[in-house]
C-alpha cells in the first residue's frame, strides 16, 4: 500500500508539493471508507455508507460523462470534480485531448484512493493535474490557459448530490475566472501591437520621468481619495470641495472637469489611455497637479503641462517588461487590471497612502445614470423598458454624444463616426449584466465593470490587512473587502485634519533614474532584430500570394496548393523558434497573428481538408502581410526614437 502511495505522490509532488505535504500528514480518517466488489466485478468506494459509483457500471458512468462534454481539442481544459476510484479520471486521461485538473478538496478521499488505487497510467501523464483547494486550482489553471482555451467541468451523480452547493460556488467562481483570463488574452491579442507603439512614441519623454516605484511609502499614513466618474460623484463634490486639504486627491481623467467646474484642483491625474483623451484634461489646472501615466499612455499628454510627472510600470502590458527591460531595469510588480481607477488605487497604495476612499467608483449604472453628471459622457443613460423590463443604454442625444466621442478624431467622417457609435452601443448592451448593490439588490451595469468590480474584489482581499479601504460611492455596486461608508462620515472618522500638501509632495523624487546610453544601445539591437526578419516575411508574403492563386481556383488540396502551405507553415515555425520566442518586442508586434494560427493547429490536430487548407490561407496571410507592415512602421518609430534618445543623452 505504501508503495502504491508512494508512486503515485511521486507524480503530483512535480507540481504540487503543498498537496503531497497535506496528504502525508495524515495518519488516520475521521470518515469511513469502505472499498466493495459489485455484482458486475467492478469495484466501488463508499463513503460513509453511501456509494460513490453507479452500482450499474462505474466505467460506463465515465463513458456517459465524457461523451457529454462539448468540446475536446488540445484547446480544451477539462475540469473534474471528486476522485471516487479514479474511474471518471481514467476515462480523461486516457481521451481528453487537452488538460485535465481534478479538484478533490477532500483530503481524507484522496489520500485513501492514492493509498489503495494506482494511478500511474493517468497522473504520470503531462497534462493531468490533481489538486485540493482554489488556491492550487487557480494556480495550474493560470499555468495552462491560453488564448481561446476552452473549458468545460464534470462530475458524477454522487458529487452533484452530496456537494451541490460547494460545486455551484465553484463553478462560478471558475466562470469570472475564465473570463478574466478569456478577456486578458483577448484584449492584449487585439491590442498588444498598439501597445508597443505607443509606448515607443515620444519614449524619450518617457524615459526622463521618475518612477512611481521609486516613491514606495514616502506618503504613508496620509488619507487618500481615489476619484472615478460614476454617478455617485456628483452626489459627493460639494463634500469632496469641502474636504479637499484633508486628503490627497488621484482623479482619473473622465472626471476632471466634474472637479474643475467645482473648484476643485485634484493632487494627481491618473492617464493610463493608449488613445488621445485629452479632452478629457483640457484644463488650465493641470500644472498644479502630478500626472501619473504609465509608458503606453498616448503622448498627447504631453502637450499639457503639469507640476510633475510619475511613471507606474505595470506587469499586465508586455509592452512595459519590453520598457523596463531595454533600460536594464527590474520590474517591480504592480497592476492596472487595465482600468485607470485601479491604476490610482495601486499607485496610492504604493505611495503608502491610508486609509483609501473611493469616490464615483460605482461600477453600475444608478439612476439611470452610466458616468457623474458634468463628467464628459454624462448624455449616457440607462433606461428601463417598462413594457419588457429590460435596460438598455442609450445617448440622450445620438449626434452630441458621436460628436464628442470623435471629437479627437478629425478625419472619420459622419458616417463612419455614427458606424462606430452604433457598434459602441450594441457591444455595451449585449455585454448588459447585474451585480450586487449595497443594499442587497441588483443593478444593471456593463460587462466590463463587473468584471473590474472582481478586480476591486481582489484588491481588498490581498491588501485590506495592510490598509483602510472604504468605498464612498453610495448608491453603487457593493464591494467586498471595503467598507461601505458615507464620505462626510468617512472624512471625519479617518481624515479630520488638514495636510500641507505642498510640503508633503516634497518628499516624492521626480528624478529620473534611467541610463540613456544602456537604453540607446538596447534600442539599436531591436533595431537589428526587426531588420534581419524583415526579408523572412517577404519570402512569406510571396508565398501567400502563391496560395492565393490556387484559392482562386479552388483547388484547396492539389500537391502545389499543400507544399506551399507546408513551406508557409515552415517558414513560421522557423521565425517563431529563432526569433519570435526569443524576442519580446517580435513576439508583441505579432502577438494577434501567432496566437491565431497557433490555436488553430492545436484545434485541427494535423488534420487537412478543404475548409482546414483556406482557413490556414488566411490566417499566414494576415501573419505575413499585417506582420511586415507592423515590423516596418516599428523600425521606423524605432529610429526616430533613437535619434530623440541619442540626442537628449549628448
Amino acid at each position: 500500500m505504501v508503495d502504491i502511495l508512494s508512486s503515485n505522490l511521486s507524480y503530483i509532488k512535480k507540481y504540487n508539493d503543498s498537496l503531497v505535504d497535506k496528504i502525508t500528514s495524515i495518519d488516520s480518517f475521521e470518515k469511513h471508507f469502505d472499498v466493495i466488489a459489485e455484482d458486475n466485478g467492478e469495484y466501488n468506494l463508499v463513503i460513509n455508507g453511501v456509494s460513490v459509483h453507479s452500482k450499474s457500471g462505474a466505467q460506463q458512468e465515465s463513458e456517459k460523462v465524457f461523451k457529454s462534454l462539448p468540446h475536446n481539442s488540445l484547446n480544451s481544459i477539462h475540469v473534474i470534480w471528486g476522485i471516487g476510484l479514479g474511474y471518471l479520471l481514467d476515462v480523461f486521461a486516457q481521451k481528453a485531448l487537452g488538460s485535465v485538473i481534478l479538484y478533490e478538496p477532500d483530503i481524507e478521499t484522496l489520500r485513501l484512493v492514492l493509498e489503495a488505487v494506482d494511478l500511474k497510467d493517468s497522473i504520470s501523464k503531462s497534462n493531468v493535474y490533481i489538486v485540493s483547494d482554489y488556491s492550487e486550482f487557480e494556480k495550474i489553471f493560470e499555468s495552462l490557459f491560453r488564448f481561446r482555451s476552452k473549458v468545460s467541468f464534470s462530475t458524477i451523480d454522487y458529487y452533484l448530490n452530496k456537494e451541490s452547493s460547494n460545486i455551484n460556488a465553484f463553478k462560478e467562481k471558475l466562470q469570472k475566472m475564465y473570463s478574466i483570463y478569456s478577456f486578458n488574452f483577448s484584449y492584449q491579442a487585439r491590442e498588444m501591437s498598439q501597445f508597443i507603439k505607443k509606448t515607443i512614441i515620444d519614449i524619450d519623454k518617457k524615459y526622463s520621468e521618475a518612477l512611481l516605484s521609486d516613491n514606495k511609502d514616502k506618503l504613508k499614513n496620509i488619507p487618500a481619495i481615489i476619484v472615478s466618474a460614476g454617478p455617485s460623484l456628483a452626489k459627493n463634490v460639494d463634500l469632496l470641495k469641502k474636504y479637499q486639504n484633508n486628503a490627497l486627491i488621484f482623479c482619473v481623467g473622465t472626471a476632471l472637469k466634474t472637479l474643475y467646474k467645482n473648484g476643485i484642483t485634484p493632487d494627481f491625474l491618473n492617464v493610463i489611455e493608449k488613445y488621445n483623451t485629452s479632452g478629457h484634461y483640457n484644463v488650465p489646472v493641470t500644472k498644479d497637479m502630478v500626472l501619473i501615466s504609465e509608458p503606453y499612455t498616448s503622448s498627447s499628454v504631453f502637450d499639457f503641462e503639469f507640476k510633475n510627472r510619475l511613471l507606474t510600470v505595470s506587469l499586465e502590458v508586455d509592452s512595459n517588461r519590453w520598457f523596463l527591460e531595454k533600460a536594464n531595469k527590474e520590474l517591480i510588480p504592480f497592476e492596472t487590471k487595465g482600468t485607470v481607477s485601479y491604476q490610482a488605487l495601486s499607485a496610492a497604495f504604493s505611495l503608502g497612502c491610508n486609509p483609501i476612499i473611493l469616490v464615483g467608483q460605482d461600477l453600475a449604472y444608478t439612476d439611470g445614470q452610466c458616468y457623474s453628471k458634468g463628467s464628459e459622457f454624462d448624455s449616457l443613460e440607462c433606461r428601463k423598458d417598462e413594457q419588457t423590463g429590460e435596460y438598455k443604454i442609450v445617448p440622450k442625444d445620438f449626434n452630441a454624444y458621436r460628436d464628442f466621442y470623435y471629437k479627437n478624431n478629425p478625419n472619420l467622417t459622419v458616417e463612419e463616426k455614427t458606424f462606430y457609435i452604433t457598434k459602441r452601443l450594441e457591444r455595451l448592451n449585449k455585454g448588459l449584466t447585474f451585480v450586487p448593490s449595497q443594499d442587497g439588490s441588483k443593478l444593471p451595469t456593463e460587462s466590463g465593470y463587473a468584471l473590474f468590480l472582481e478586480y476591486f474584489k481582489g484588491f481588498a482581499k490581498k491588501y485590506s490587512h495592510q490598509v483602510k479601504l472604504i468605498n464612498s460611492s453610495i448608491g453603487g455596486a457593493l464591494i467586498d473587502g471595503f467598507e461601505t461608508m458615507a464620505l462626510d462620515r468617512a472624512m471625519e472618522d479617518f481624515a479630520p485634519s488638514l495636510i500641507n500638501k505642498d510640503k508633503l509632495l516634497e518628499n516624492l523624487s521626480f528624478e529620473s533614474t534611467f541610463d540613456f546610453s544602456v537604453i540607446v544601445r538596447n534600442l539599436q539591437n531591436d533595431i537589428e532584430d526587426i531588420k534581419k526578419i524583415i526579408p523572412m516575411f517577404k519570402d512569406g508574403q510571396k508565398l501567400v500570394k502563391n496560395m492565393s492563386n490556387f484559392i482562386k481556383r479552388r483547388n484547396f488540396m492539389g500537391n502545389d496548393m499543400l507544399a506551399s502551405l507546408k513551406k508557409a507553415a515552415d517558414l513560421y515555425v522557423y521565425i517563431t523558434n529563432f526569433y519570435t520566442n526569443n524576442s519580446r518586442l517580435l513576439k508583441m508586434l505579432i502577438m494577434k497573428e501567432n496566437f491565431q494560427i497557433n490555436y488553430y493547429m492545436k484545434e485541427t490536430n494535423g488534420k487537412l481538408n478543404n475548409e482546414i487548407v483556406n482557413n490556414f490561407y488566411s490566417l499566414f496571410y494576415e501573419y505575413f502581410n499585417k506582420g511586415l507592415s507592423s515590423l516596418v512602421e516599428t523600425k521606423d518609430y524605432l529610429e526616430i526614437a533613437l535619434k530623440n534618445l541619442s540626442e537628449d543623452y549628448n
